[in-house]
């Protein structure tokens, strides 16, 4: 799974929000070239439940030459079960070709509690078993293969103004059965907000695998600065 923020703020009202996103930056790892990235979000609110969408894309120049290397699509349902306890259920397809996955499938149900939720501070934590299913490039050799893993997840947000609000997420997801292949995935980000539906965003983001195909390394850092329109206003 990637490091994707499970909801939007407590305060929202129900109805239909949209976000449209882009930016680039640099990345470092197996992917040590300029990126510019585009994605869009849904997010259905109810009176208790909710749900929401999520594409990404991710273009890369490398030697004047332009792919679309690497993309995902989640989609999520949560439902309160007790108070301060959410259910959640998700479905996500991912291919990266820097890690040479051509396509992963996600399917998991889980809990998140909320630690805590004010309007300037909201903690949350996650666990969620999970499957996936994975088939990488033919130049690997490798033949497709499922997996149970454990998915856990911390999620703080901090509203550092009244124009500036922060989020970090941090995943660890061991193999059910060999722990000591683990993933570990992490995103940070910054908005900035210009305007009532316009903002300026910094992200930052981690990928850690244990047990990465051959030739690939462990580890993949991001650095991106963009935009983001939200239906959203004040």
């Amino acid at each position: 799974m990637l490091a994707i923020p499970a909801c939007l703020r407590k305060d929202i009202e129900p109805g239909q929000y949209y976000q449209f996103d882009f930016g680039g930056g640099f990345a470092a790892g197996n992917t040590d070239y300029v990126q510019f990235g585009v994605g869009g979000r849904m997010d259905i609110v109810g009176e208790g439940a909710s749900a929401f969408a999520v594409a990404h894309y991710v273009f890369n120049e490398v030697d004047n030459v332009t792919d679309v290397s690497s993309g995902f699509v989640h989609a999520r349902y949560n439902h309160p079960l007790v108070p301060r306890v959410v259910g959640e259920a998700f479905a996500q397809v991912e291919r990266n070709e820097q890690t040479l996955l051509e396509r992963r499938y996600l399917v998991g149900a889980g809990a998140r509690f909320e630690v805590l939720e004010t309007e300037p501070l909201g903690i949350a934590l996650g666990t969620t078993p999970m499957f996936e299913y994975e088939r990488l490039q033919a130049s690997t050799m490798e033949d497709p293969a499922g997996a149970f893993r454990w998915s856990n997840y911390l999620s703080v947000r901090v509203d550092v103004s009244d124009t500036a609000e922060a989020l970090g997420v941090v995943y660890v997801q061991p193999r059910v059965s060999e722990p000591d292949d683990v993933r570990v995935l992490h995103e940070s980000r910054l908005d900035v907000s210009v305007s009532s539906r316009f903002k300026i965003r910094v992200r930052a983001g981690t990928r850690f695998d244990s047990e990465p195909p051959v030739d690939v390394d462990r580890t993949d850092v991001m650095l991106t600065t963009g935009f983001v329109f939200s239906s959203i206003g004040d």
